[in-house]
């Protein structure tokens, strides 16, 4: 899938003579649309508790290895991030991660 790029006549705000830069194309390979769903799927955890804030899950993905996973469990409760973060450090140590997955270097 790609994404297209900003139109020449995108403009920068305040400024509408200077352009923004357009950027290549990017596409993204079946793993990243595996790790994707498998992060929509961790939202779905959070289906009746984030309420007013969203549901959202996260997959951190190194060498096409997912070290850590989070969502939002609960309003006022840390974000996906945070918790695919704390997923990561509670391997103990990055010793710890790589072992258990060797693609961390």
């Amino acid at each position: 899938m790609s994404f297209p790029t900003p139109s020449a006549k995108s403009r920068s705000r305040g400024n509408p003579e200077r352009k923004l830069e357009l950027s290549p194309r990017m596409s993204f390979s079946a793993a990243d649309h595996a790790f994707m769903a498998h992060a929509l799927q961790l939202a779905q955890r959070g289906l009746y508790s984030t309420t007013p804030n969203p549901r959202v899950g996260c997959v951190m993905v190194r060498n096409d290895h997912v070290i850590g996973e989070g969502w939002h469990e609960a309003a006022g409760q840390p974000h996906a991030e945070a918790g695919a973060m704390a997923a990561i450090v509670g391997a103990g140590s990055l010793a710890a991660c790589q072992r258990r997955c060797p693609a961390i270097r």
